[in-house]
């Protein structure tokens, strides 16, 4: 389960493998909208035609058919639902159902879509943060450890880039200062030394030798 909070709305996107109907009618309940996968097994009753609202997308309105019996009995019985069917490339259509009847089918996809952002989120957040186990039990104590754990995450990656830009500019002093002594040490090797006139027609001719 994924859950998105607005400030008017709340989503919850639920896993195809959590089938509760009681469940689904309880979010309803409480004024929350869920999208979540309908099973190809599910027993369902239309309630209208199929409506195509693009090339790829098109929806109809349905209501579950099996009410059951108590204590088992299946509270979302008869109540209408949207059925989002989108085709995919090379796969077999999604189908989506939801409880918001006032969205579009696009929006419907495209919140369904955002779910995987979320998936990814919370895989980064295992590999990362490195929690193994929460010392509260609370929802704040759980929101404040995983802030927590978040902050020290940022704050080692940013030493870890100021020790790249410190190795950096001390690399490059480094390098000055060892090519300004070696400088000042090969000019000190440099030798001036004057002949006479038995060699050299011009006896103020200079010559600079290098002793290595």
């Amino acid at each position: 389960m994924r859950v998105i909070v607005s400030s008017s709305w709340c989503y919850t996107f639920i896993g195809k493998g959590y089938t509760d109907y009681n469940w689904w009618k309880d979010i309803d309940d409480s004024g929350a909208y869920f999208v979540t996968r309908l099973k190809y097994t599910a027993n369902v009753k239309e309630l209208s035609e199929i409506q195509v609202t693009s090339e790829t997308i098109s929806s109809q309105i349905i209501s579950l058919n099996r009410k059951g019996a108590k204590p088992n009995e299946n509270r979302y019985y008869g109540i209408p639902l949207k059925k989002v069917i989108v085709q995919r490339e090379g796969k077999a259509p999604l189908i989506l159902i939801t409880n918001d009847l006032k969205r579009s089918d696009e929006e419907i996809a495209e919140l369904y879509k955002k779910r995987w952002q979320i998936e990814l989120f919370f895989k980064w957040i295992k590999q990362n943060l490195k929690i193994k186990n929460f010392l509260g039990r609370s929802e704040n104590a759980i929101k404040t450890q995983i802030c927590i754990a978040m902050i020290s995450y940022v704050l080692m990656k940013l030493v870890e880039e100021l020790k790249e830009i410190l190795f950096e500019v001390t690399s490059n002093i480094s390098d000055r200062i060892f090519m300004k002594l070696i400088g000042n040490e090969l000019f000190r090797t440099l030798k001036i030394r004057k002949y006479g006139r038995q060699r050299w027609k011009n006896p103020n001719q200079l010559q600079f030798i290098l002793d290595f």
